[in-house]
């Protein structure tokens, strides 16, 4: 059966080609490799693959065709998801897919755990939100975004006013509790596109995406608005700034803060902008 390169020249699926299928290191990765296969022969009989994993995403590609893989994926006896394959199996390509079968599920699996692991990395531990280092990598990709398409991205930096005296006075259990109340009127009080973590210690940083400044302070009074009417919810200091041209992603984080700080030196339990 001849197979046929996107240049038009006889070609076959060499161990070369099955490697790098087997050599991937994302899920996304791993789809693209069986897509990349696929159309490197003419006859695959391969019409789709799915990743699924209620906790972590979906990758997919392509739609249809009879289950040549469909299996549940585990990582030390947890569920993780599920993988599948369809297309033809009499076909040379859903043949070879087959015969890969008891590689690729335990590859998909190992993906999926490391993906889980790295996620698990960006989020902090007590209240669920990104911590710091998810954050920054989060505000380095809305960066990048809002320069690319030219629109305006803006930041609250976001401290708790009184943390050690709330733990000094009450212990650190109410001041654990306080951090994750704040946490949830943020997340409450703004949009699904919007971004929110805590940036460490009593500080949580909002990166919004295509906001300008004044729209940030709006979202700022919002979530002062939502606190007052929220029992026991702790009082905050907001700092706010927007993105300017040719700013780093550590000089954005920076003119927040110093906003913020601003704020804590005027008495604390307000609003300012840089």
């Amino acid at each position: 059966m001849s197979l046929t390169s996107t240049f038009g020249e006889p070609t076959h699926p060499d161990l070369a080609q099955i490697r790098r299928l087997l050599c991937v290191e994302t899920p996304a990765a791993l789809v693209e490799a069986v897509q990349a296969l696929s159309h490197t022969m003419e006859d695959s009989g391969i019409q789709s693959l799915v990743i699924d994993s209620p906790g972590l995403g979906r990758w997919s590609w392509g739609q249809g065709g009879l289950p040549l893989i469909d299996a549940d994926l585990e990582h030390q006896g947890r569920g993780l998801g599920r993988f599948r394959i369809g297309g033809n199996e009499s076909a040379e390509g859903g043949a070879l897919v087959c015969r890969l079968s008891p590689v690729l599920i335990p590859l998909a699996s190992r993906l999926l755990a490391i993906q889980e692991a790295e996620q698990r990395a960006m989020v902090d531990a007590l209240t669920g939100i990104l911590n710091r280092t998810g954050l920054e990598q989060r505000l380095s990709e809305e960066l990048h975004r809002s320069r690319r398409h030219q629109t305006p991205l803006s930041l609250l930096m976001i401290d708790m006013d009184d943390l050690k005296q709330l733990n000094d006075q009450m212990g650190h259990e109410s001041g654990d509790r306080a951090l994750c109340k704040l946490a949830d009127v943020l997340q409450s009080a703004t949009r699904g596109s919007d971004v929110v973590g805590r940036f460490g210690g009593d500080e949580f940083l909002v990166i919004l995406p295509e906001t300008d400044l004044e729209a940030a302070r709006l979202v700022a009074a919002r979530v002062r608005i939502q606190l007052e009417v929220t029992k026991s919810a702790p009082k905050v200091s907001i700092g706010i700034t927007e993105g300017i041209p040719q700013e780093t992603r550590d000089q954005l984080v920076r003119r927040a803060d110093q906003a913020m700080y601003r704020v804590k030196r005027q008495g604390r339990d307000g609003v300012a902008a840089a």
